[in-house]
């Protein structure tokens, strides 16, 4: 066990019964809440799958046969 465990457990000996309690629900309520590094590698997941997906696949490239003809507009891409 790390010392700063170990002095957290020995702080926490001191506490009432309330104040343990409120801290369990809010290191609950802590645990709950995903972290930004969670939610940033889930949406790097799930757009990965997305990507791969054949349906998705095949829907842009009917919205890119769609616009196909916006491309021809006359605009440049700079």
């Amino acid at each position: 066990m790390s010392e700063t465990l170990q002095a957290l457990e020995q702080t926490i000996s001191t506490l009432s019964f309330s104040e343990k309690l409120w801290l369990l629900e809010r290191i609950a309520q802590l645990l709950r809440t995903p972290h930004p590094i969670e939610l940033e590698e889930n949406w790097d997941n799930a757009l990965a799958d997305m990507a791969a997906d054949p349906d998705i696949q095949a829907e842009i490239a009917h919205i890119d046969d769609e616009f196909r003809v916006a491309e021809m507009d006359g605009l440049n891409n700079s």
